[in-house]
């Protein structure tokens, strides 16, 4: 083996000498350990035993890990890739008002005791009142936006004034 004559390669020498004491100690003490011959069956059978048994756990608990993953990843490719998709996408009448209340109704917004939803043959009828004239626009274009809506009638209308469909009949009587 080649040294320098510099100090400081003596001094590596000497670090990576004692390091290779200190693994040989180590290695030596788990052979005489293991290898002791009154108590060194039962301690290898117990090191083994141990040894397959954390082996097991980790197996577990990265199986656990991988399905939480897995199960995290489909739900962030569903959740981005397939926005909105009905399952029905040509709705009977029933269907098509229940899609339409389920849509209007989960905007806190908008007021659930004042409006009344029919539908027939795609056409869905709005009447009730509401607070804002500017309610009654954003209400008319969440409905349009649903699957299956084909026509509008908008008769919604503010406190204090008649309903689009009335306002002609009381302006002739």
């Amino acid at each position: 083996m080649m040294t320098r004559s510099t100090g400081r390669g003596k001094q590596q020498r000497h670090r990576i000498d004692l390091r290779t004491l200190i693994l040989g100690a180590m290695i030596g003490a788990s052979l005489e350990y293991l290898g002791d011959p009154d108590k060194g069956r039962r301690r290898r059978a117990v090191t083994w035993d141990q040894l397959r048994a954390t082996a097991r756990h980790g197996l577990r608990h990265l199986s656990s890990e991988a399905r939480y993953i897995k199960g995290f990843a489909r739900g962030a490719v569903k959740e981005s890739v397939l926005l909105y998709e009905p399952d029905n996408p040509d709705p009977d009448d029933s269907t098509l008002r229940d899609r339409v209340e389920s849509e209007l109704f989960r905007h806190h917004s908008i007021p659930k005791g004042h409006l009344n939803i029919n539908v027939a043959r795609g056409i869905v009828e709005l009447r009730g009142q509401v607070e804002h004239p500017s309610e009654i626009d954003a209400i008319e274009e969440k409905v349009q936006n649903i699957e299956g809506v084909h026509t509008i009638h908008n008769y919604l209308h503010v406190p204090n004034m008649p309903a689009p469909n009335k306002a002609r009949v009381l302006s002739i009587s």
